[in-house]
């Protein structure tokens, strides 16, 4: 199911044409966001940043953080990107990734990397999507690939509102992420 909702989403901004407004690679944002388990749901926030070098690269950092009852489980990362360019853009990416859980006493801390690839688009003026695929390996906190899709509206050119779906499997578990949030673009 997971699979063909990824596939789906990224035939969909494939085809996209060329009358629609630029992507940009420098921004921040932050917002809500919820990670479950199937077994608990973790509310929290994350921010990110971006920062474009020149016309095709680009590098990034994040910060995730969930909690609930005695759980707290943290994600940080940085890395670097490359773009095609056009209105439907190619792009890959390497980051570090730092994991961080807390079960209320035991707790673990583990680095890792991840390497991601994908397609973003730009659709009209207000409207760009995106979808991906990544691997990620972080140790005790596991391995394993997943995917994304998101997408963005633009209330004018710095400001806009995001949303996105993450999927995550890391070995003996599988991790749904669900955020929405604000940008400012510059």
């Amino acid at each position: 199911m997971k699979r063909t909702l990824f596939a789906l989403a990224l035939a969909a901004v494939l085809p996209m044409s060329a009358q629609a407004g630029e992507l940009s690679y420098s921004y921040v944002q932050g917002g809500y966001s919820t990670t479950s388990d199937g077994s608990i749901d973790l509310d929290g926030f994350g921010l990110k940043g971006s920062v474009a070098f020149n016309d095709s690269f680009y590098g990034f950092a994040s910060y995730d953080s969930g909690s609930k009852n005695n759980v707290d489980l943290d994600q940080a990362t940085i890395g670097a990107g490359w773009h095609s360019s056009g209105d439907t853009q190619w792009f890959v990416e390497a980051s570090y990734v730092n994991d961080s859980v807390d079960y209320g006493g035991p707790s673990f801390d583990e680095d890792g990397y991840a390497v991601a690839g994908g397609v973003r688009a730009a659709v009209s003026d207000k409207v760009e999507l995106n979808a991906k695929v990544n691997y990620t390996d972080v140790g005790t906190f596991g391995d394993g690939f997943g995917a994304g899709v998101g997408g963005l509206f633009s209330i004018n050119d710095t400001w806009g509102i995001y949303a996105s779906y993450d999927y995550s499997d890391r070995g003996s578990f599988d991790l749904d992420t669900w955020a929405v949030g604000v940008r400012a673009s510059f």
